[in-house]
């Protein structure tokens, strides 16, 4: 049953609340009805952003949210906080398995942002675990999280994703060894559709590897790209495949990348423009 969506939802309130909270009153807080809180938290518990907006009110000595609403943030966390610490020894084992077999990886997007620019991986909840490798080393890959215990997706096995791998650049989503999270084994970082956009983005995709670097999970070292590829991942993403119909997370990481301080922000809007 679908939700009808308030026409007068305060999107740039609540972009405000997450990206930039000090510049939010409380009175712009009290003003909002119980409906119109319902449809905030119903749209960001779809986007996974209740975590974040829970910690940068809890951050606030200045906000206080209705207690209805702040029960329903703590309980997402809770729930996420679970979740993203299962997925983290999910990667590990992958890590350690590919290692073994001196198969190449690089774990992209949610799982290295959760790890390395959150206070907390709850804060920053993944669907899935996404990782680069090799075309070579694409199928052994696949064969190796399937020998862990991992196993087909029903709704998406036997797809011709898993024949023409030149095509698409992914394969099916698989099942993590204990068959905790959805695993994306990529070959491209970029979708068919973008090859011809420019050729900066194969340049990008090339030196990716070069210039990797790498984020911790309970002491591990686990590798992925450097903050600024990231960045221009994340955006090139929002780009090609999303087409710009993102949830408030694509600012969150952002904005996270650049605080970070690891993200020249001047650099990164010269290299986007390319």
């Amino acid at each position: 049953m679908s939700h009808q969506v308030p026409d007068d939802l305060p999107f740039d309130l609540v972009l405000d609340l997450l990206l930039r909270p000090g510049s939010v009153e409380q009175r712009q807080i009290d003003a909002l009805t119980p409906q119109t809180w319902d449809a905030i938290t119903r749209r960001l518990r779809e986007q996974r952003a209740l975590p974040f907006l829970l910690s940068t009110i809890q951050n606030s000595s200045a906000l206080q949210l209705p207690k209805d609403v702040m029960q329903d943030l703590i309980v997402s966390a809770r729930q996420w906080g679970t979740r993203q610490l299962l997925m983290g020894g999910e990667c590990q084992i992958i890590h350690r398995a590919f290692a073994e077999r001196n198969i190449p990886h690089l774990f992209l997007k949610g799982v290295p942002l959760a790890f390395r620019f959150y206070e907390g991986p709850s804060q920053r909840p993944v669907r899935d675990i996404d990782i680069l490798v090799p075309r070579d080393n694409l199928f052994e890959a696949r064969d190796c999280i399937m020998a862990l215990g991992g196993g087909g997706i029903p709704e998406f096995s036997g797809t011709e994703v898993d024949v023409d791998a030149d095509t698409f650049k992914h394969l099916s989503p698989i099942w993590s060894p204990n068959r905790i999270i959805a695993v994306e084994l990529h070959s491209r970082l970029f979708p068919q559709a973008a090859d011809h956009a420019s050729p900066e983005l194969e340049t990008f995709a090339a030196g990716l590897w070069d210039g990797s670097a790498t984020f911790s999970i309970s002491g591990s070292a686990l590798p992925c790209p450097s903050p600024m590829a990231m960045a221009l991942h994340l955006l090139s993403h929002a780009i090609y495949e999303d087409c710009f119909q993102n949830g408030p997370l694509f600012l969150v990481d952002i904005q996270r990348l650049i605080e970070s301080g690891m993200v020249d922000p001047h650099a990164f809007h010269e290299q986007a423009c390319r």
